[in-house]
C-alpha cells in the first residue's frame, strides 16, 4: 500500500471570538484569530508516522484542521490563562514562543511540527458577552467595570481642575490688568461761577 504524505507547509487558522473567547490570568476575554504553519518533519520516521496517523490529510488542510484544531485551541487557552490582557498585548512575541512549545509536543506524535506561528489579530471581548452567571466572567466584569469607572472619574477629575485653573488664570489677569491701567482720574470741579444782581430798570 502506498499513502501520499505532502511535505509542504499548510496554514491553518484558528479564530476564537465573541462566547469563544479565551480567558486571561487577570479574568478578562480576548478575541484572537492565529495562523499556524504545520508541516511533515523532513525525516523517513516522521513521513512514516506521517502516513499511518494522518493518512491523505496531510494533503488537505481543512482535513488536517480538523483533526488538530482541539490541540490548537487548548494551547491558546493554556497560554492566555498564564497571561494578563495587557501582558498578552504588549508581549506578543513571548505569546508566540509559548504557543508553539505547547502545540510541538502535542504535534510530533503525528511526525508533525510548527514552522511558525502569526498572532493576525487581538482585541478585548465586548462587555456585553461577558456572562455574569459565570465565576470567570463576573470577577472580569467587575475588574473592567471599575477600570472604565476610575478613568471617568479621572477625566472629570482633569476636566474640572483645568477649568478652575483656567478660571483662576482669567481672575488673575483681570486683577493685573486693573493694577496696570488704574482709571483716569476724576476731572477737577468747575469754578464757581458769580452772580451779580441786575437792577431794575
Amino acid at each position: 500500500d502506498f499513502t501520499e504524505v505532502s511535505m509542504n507547509t499548510l496554514r491553518l487558522e484558528v479564530v476564537r471570538v465573541r462566547e469563544k473567547s479565551l480567558i486571561t490570568r487577570d479574568r478578562m476575554r480576548v478575541e484572537l484569530c492565529v495562523e499556524f504553519f504545520v508541516r511533515v518533519m523532513p525525516d523517513a520516521a516522521s513521513v512514516a508516522t506521517a502516513a499511518r496517523t494522518l493518512g491523505s490529510r496531510t494533503t488537505n488542510s481543512d482535513g488536517l484542521k480538523e483533526l488538530v484544531q482541539g490541540r490548537f485551541i487548548d494551547a491558546l487557552g493554556t497560554v492566555a490563562a498564564s497571561m494578563t490582557m495587557e501582558q498578552l498585548h504588549e508581549h506578543r512575541d513571548e505569546f508566540i514562543k509559548a504557543v508553539k512549545r505547547e502545540i510541538g509536543a502535542s504535534l510530533s506524535p503525528n511526525g508533525l511540527e510548527v514552522e511558525a506561528v502569526s498572532l493576525t489579530s487581538l482585541d478585548q471581548t465586548d462587555m456585553k458577552l461577558f456572562n455574569p452567571s459565570n465565576a470567570f466572567d463576573a470577577e472580569g466584569l467587575t475588574r473592567l467595570t471599575e477600570e472604565i469607572e476610575g478613568r471617568k472619574k479621572k477625566r472629570n477629575d482633569i476636566e474640572q481642575d483645568t477649568a478652575i485653573s483656567i478660571k483662576k488664570k482669567n481672575l488673575e489677569a483681570e486683577k493685573l490688568a486693573a493694577t496696570l491701567n488704574p482709571a483716569a482720574p476724576k476731572p477737577s470741579p468747575a469754578a464757581p461761577v458769580e452772580i451779580t444782581s441786575i437792577k431794575p430798570g
